[in-house]
């Protein structure tokens, strides 16, 4: 019997894979959510979804002009140069050397799905072979970002971590930030920024109600002072972002500008961007030097609307020291209570803590 389960990550375009063994004492993978600045900015997401790549780790080949490769002082990313997909991390502290997977791309590839299962079942993980643990650097979130929607899975507790494991623990209840009055946030842009500064651009909000006149009736909000958001766990999105939970906001092209003043562009490139067609009628861009997810356009689609991923924006002037959250709630309408594409998630245990987790928070559901 082997002693070591194959293991594979794929992007969307499936121009670059990724094969790993793992040792079967290794599993289920310890994965946990980091909300860093970095990862949110490098994945568009609310938070990145890893998991350690147990020693020994074989050294993997990139040198296929395939890859994208973006390096931070620490740390050297690799992605899909044409869909963008974020693969796996190579950290570098002294001599030590590890590797972090995006989860949401690794597949079991054992030859049993049945002992997948079983095994699933057995440990009480409905999402087996991974076992979530906990949420780190929900500090900088302010807000608690995704960690506040997502408390528990399985019935377990999630550890919440001011910075890394073992720094500090948060209690999400707790967490306050100092918000703005809504009227304050009006007059505020947002701004969108990938991690290294490539794709920059700016997000107005909504100038009167007649922007919403031929929106798509499930991305209209009910206050027109307010853009729409929501969370998605569709496949396409999940294999695009490395991400199995992305958030989106949902303003209109007319509202977004350059920094130099000019509109949209109607190809949907901004900067460093790089479009990828995930589907007949759909128009997805990331960044080509970072692989971070800018924007989702369904050409289909009434109204002008520009999906944004929410992981790059702030409020204009932001520094390290936020004032706003990441959910950015002073000027986002959330779909509450449920996400959007439910029969695709990935990790049914994990949306089923989320959708319970949104639920608790709100109390309610806005369609």
């Amino acid at each position: 019997m082997s002693t070591t389960t194959p293991f594979k990550s794929t992007c969307h375009c499936r121009s670059i894979s990724l094969t790993i063994s793992i040792p079967n004492s290794s599993l289920p993978l310890k994965t946990h959510f980091c909300h860093c600045n970095i990862c949110r900015r490098i994945h568009g997401t609310l938070a990145a979804i890893h998991t350690k790549i147990p020693e020994p780790v074989p050294e993997p080949s990139f040198d296929d002009e395939k890859w994208g490769k973006y390096e931070t002082a620490k740390v050297t990313r690799f992605f899909c140069g044409t869909c963008g997909a974020q693969i796996c991390d190579r950290a570098v502290t002294g001599e030590s050397v590890e590797w972090y997977a995006d989860a949401s791309l690794l597949e079991w590839c054992g030859e049993d799905e049945g002992e997948c299962e079983a095994r699933g079942r057995a440990s009480g993980l409905s999402d087996w072979p991974f076992e979530f643990t906990k949420h780190i650097y929900v500090g900088s979130t302010k807000d608690g970002g995704l960690a506040s929607w997502l408390k528990r899975i399985d019935g377990r507790e999630l550890e919440v971590w001011k910075e890394d494991a073992g720094s500090e623990l948060l209690d999400l209840d707790r967490l306050t930030h100092t918000s703005l009055a809504p009227s304050e946030a009006r007059k505020i842009d947002l701004e969108a920024s990938c991690h290294c500064g490539g794709v920059r651009f700016f997000i107005w909000p909504p100038q009167s109600e007649d922007v919403f006149d031929s929106t798509d009736a499930t991305i209209t909000p009910k206050d027109k002072t307010r853009w729409y958001a929501l969370l998605d766990v569709c496949n396409t999105c999940r294999l695009t972002s490395s991400s199995a939970v992305i958030p989106w906001m949902f303003p209109v092209a007319s509202h977004l500008s350059l920094p130099d003043g000019s509109a949209w562009p109607e190809d949907h490139v901004v900067g460093t961007a790089k479009r990828y067609r995930s589907s007949e009628k759909v128009v997805r861009t990331f960044c080509g030097r970072c692989g971070a997810t800018v924007a989702y356009v369904d050409e289909t689609r009434s109204g002008g609307t520009v999906d944004v991923a929410l992981g790059l924006v702030d409020m204009v002037g932001e520094g390290e020291e936020r004032r706003a959250g990441v959910r950015l709630e002073e000027w986002l309408e959330w779909r509450s209570g449920r996400v959007a594409f439910v029969g695709d998630a990935w990790w049914k245990g994990l949306v089923g803590g989320l959708v319970e987790g949104m639920k608790e928070r709100t109390g309610g559901d806005v369609p």
